[in-house]
């Protein structure tokens, strides 16, 4: 398996020389640490960053653009709602036709960002804004379902794919507020028709060339055991850091549960705020913070927050006062 990224040494499968030689603070450094590891393996990195060079990394930004759109989703399976996609011009025309509330996203957006539900024609013009940012818009039916699924693997350059982890998402309206993950779960743990989504969209992708990161959203329904791709993300996802510490987390805890948030800030400031603020909780080893620079955008400091318990409902107080204080 090739190195995908740093991320895999510092969680400690298949460390090289010293892991304090793997820290960095900015893009070069980071350059410098990936082709380091690169020619100490004689192996490419996996990366979705321009930085390194292409001889010691798989890095494809076109086809990364193509697989991460959501304008794609019937290349990387037949499993998908019932869509649209269609011209912005030509967008009142087509609503007309359709049975309501349906959801617009725009073709390139991330997560939630760009994303609307309508409930009816008339809701359209409270988002004209957000619209004429989009030269193309997807119109996609609502699709009722018990669980957001959010799926990770690791494609290799060989078509190796790893699982790295899932977790359920939880969302107000469309907005993304954070990812549950389990102990101890399996790609078996999933319901047989997410499996074969997630199967089939990334031989799908690796047929195309694709070798690196991928996160599945897919919802899933119990009653008629049905499964639709939603999102793809072809990328390192907000929560795969959830997934890959997620073991050594649970251990170190002995929890059950992890409920995982994560924000971005400019102000280095914020962290120290947080950690007075929640200072009991942390004490009690109830939340984990970890915190690190964001390669893609300069001065921007991540953190995620993990909060762990027992059981679903010992998280719920713990998640709002961290809503509340972000």
């Amino acid at each position: 398996m090739e190195l995908f990224d740093y991320y895999q040494y510092t969680y400690g499968k298949e460390c090289v020389g010293d892991l304090n030689n793997l820290v960095f603070t900015d893009n070069k450094k980071y350059k410098e640490v990936a082709e380091r590891l690169a020619q100490q393996t004689g192996k490419k990195i996996i990366s979705h960053l321009p930085y390194i060079d292409e001889k010691f990394s798989y890095y494809d930004p076109e086809k990364q653009a193509y697989l991460n759109s959501k304008k794609n989703l019937e290349f990387l399976t037949t499993a998908i709602p019932k869509r649209v996609v269609v011209h912005s011009d030509l967008l009142k025309t087509v609503l007309s036709e359709m049975d309501f509330p349906v959801y617009l996203k725009g073709v390139h957006g991330i997560g939630g960002n760009y994303v609307v539900k309508l409930n009816s024609i008339k809701e359209l013009e409270n988002h004209s804004k957000l619209l004429s940012l989009m030269s193309e818009v997807v119109i996609e039916e609502r699709f009722e379902h018990d669980l957001n699924f959010n799926v990770q693997c690791c494609i290799s350059s060989a078509g190796e794919l790893s699982f790295l982890g899932y977790s359920t998402q939880l969302l107000s309206e469309t907005l993304h507020i954070g990812n549950c993950v389990y102990l101890n779960s399996t790609f078996e743990h999933l319901p047989a028709p997410v499996q074969l989504i997630t199967e089939e969209a990334c031989q799908s992708a690796y047929r195309l060339g694709y070798s690196g990161l991928v996160g599945l959203d897919i919802l899933y329904r119990q009653r008629d055991n049905r499964a639709v791709l939603i999102d793809p993300n072809f990328r390192w996802n907000g929560s795969t850091t959830a997934n890959l510490l997620g073991n050594i987390i649970f251990e170190k805890t002995k929890q059950n549960y992890m409920f995982w948030l994560g924000f971005s800030t400019t102000r280095y400031d914020k962290f120290s705020d947080l950690l007075t603020k929640f200072r009991r909780h942390l004490d009690n080893g109830e939340i984990f913070i970890i915190g690190g620079v964001n390669r893609e955008m300069e001065n921007n400091f991540v953190l995620g927050l993990a909060l762990v318990g027992s059981r679903l409902v010992d998280l719920e107080e713990n998640r709002k006062f961290c809503l509340e204080n972000l």
